[in-house]
C-alpha cells in the first residue's frame, strides 16, 4: 500500500466500507492516478445538486479505463448517522467507497484539508499523496468526464 494511504487513514480500527457497507480493503486506493476526497452530506442541497453530476463523471471515467487505474474517490461524510450516509450513498448510486459515519479518520481529513464547507472536492496525485486540486467540484461541473485532463 502507498505510505500516503498509510498516512491518510492511519488509525488501526479505520476501514474503508462501499454503499452495501461491506468492507474494502484500503488498497483500492493504491495504483491509481488520481484519488479524490468527497466531502459530503445528505441534508446539504449544493451537495444532492452536485453528487448526480460526480456519479456520472465518475462512471464515465471509469467505463473509459477499463484498468480502473485512473480514479478512485473516497466519500467524507457529514451526515449526521450512519443511516444517513448510506441512505445518501444508495439514493444518489454513489459507487465508491467510503469511511464509516464517526471513524476519526473523518475529523483529521476535514482538518488536514482545511474543509470549510461541503460540498468540496479535492483530487490528490495517486502516487505521492499530493494536493492537485482543491477546486474539484467546479471542475467537475464544468468538464464532466474530461475532469482529469484540466488536472
Amino acid at each position: 500500500m502507498a505510505e500516503w494511504v498509510s498516512e491518510l487513514i492511519d488509525n488501526a480500527d479505520s476501514k474503508l466500507v462501499n454503499a452495501q457497507q461491506q468492507a474494502v480493503d484500503k488498497t483500492v486506493l493504491t495504483n491509481k492516478r488520481f484519488v479524490a476526497l468527497y466531502f459530503s452530506a445528505h441534508w446539504c442541497p449544493p451537495c444532492k445538486q452536485f453528487t448526480p453530476t460526480l456519479v456520472r463523471a465518475y462512471n464515465s471515467i471509469r467505463e473509459a479505463d477499463g484498468n480502473n487505474n485512473t480514479l478512485e474517490i473516497v466519500f467524507v461524510t457529514s451526515d449526521r448517522s450512519s443511516d444517513q450516509q448510506f441512505e445518501y450513498m444508495t439514493d444518489t448510486g454513489m459507487p465508491w467507497v467510503t469511511l464509516p459515519h464517526g471513524d476519526p479518520s473523518i475529523a483529521k481529513l476535514k482538518a488536514k484539508y482545511e474543509v470549510r464547507s461541503i460540498p468540496t472536492l479535492i483530487f490528490l496525485d495517486g502516487a505521492t499523496g499530493q494536493v492537485v486540486s482543491r477546486n474539484g467540484r467546479d471542475l467537475v461541473t464544468q468538464h464532466g468526464a474530461n475532469v482529469l485532463a484540466h488536472l
